[in-house]
């Protein structure tokens, strides 16, 4: 038709022009689209594996937080056993009697303090006095610490009774930590 009555050069300018109007749309109209959505699945691929990656980690160590927790499960008092402050400080001073009775620690003097609320645990102390050969305050020591409860020698002063050297008498706090559910 048109195309008839046209020069060679015409022709091929024509077909020049055709071809790079022919690639401007498909620059603009494919390959931009398609490259943007590329480059946001690119996005959001690094994105859900930056996430994978954190939550595998924390599943790793969800293992050794639990063996933590259940380390630590059998002192947590639920809701349900709350016991009174009388209670538990009852249930520390006969502890530490029964221990001191049993590594023939002689008591001299106990005074309670009163309980104090932290954040999630109540701290309960105790001080006393006694007096007892070196051997039987390690063997005291070691047994407080390993109670059924969380009772923890938090200061120790140890001096020589009098002119005997083999017993000493000594001032100790005791506490004991209850945590709450």
């Amino acid at each position: 038709m048109f195309l008839v009555n046209l020069s060679k050069r015409e022709k091929s300018l024509i077909c020049v022009v055709a071809g790079v109007i022919f690639l401007s749309l498909l620059y603009n109209f494919v390959y931009k689209v398609l490259f943007a959505e590329w480059k946001r699945f690119d996005y959001e691929i690094s994105d859900k594996e930056i996430t994978l990656k954190r939550n595998l980690r924390y599943i790793q160590q969800r293992d050794s937080v639990n063996n933590v927790y259940l380390k630590y499960d059998k002192y947590i008092q639920q809701k349900d056993l709350e016991v009174s402050d009388e209670e538990e400080m009852a249930a520390l001073l006969n502890e530490v009697e029964k221990i001191a009775q049993e590594t023939s620690v002689h008591i001299t003097n106990i005074k309670p303090s009163p309980a104090k609320k932290l954040l999630f645990y109540k701290k309960y102390s105790l001080e006393m006095n006694c007096r007892a050969a070196m051997e039987k305050y390690i063997e005291f020591i070691y047994s407080l610490h390993q109670s059924v409860q969380l009772i923890r020698v938090e200061r120790l002063k140890i001096a020589p009774q009098g002119k005997n050297a083999s017993l000493l008498k000594a001032r100790m706090l005791i506490t004991k930590v209850s945590i709450a559910d």
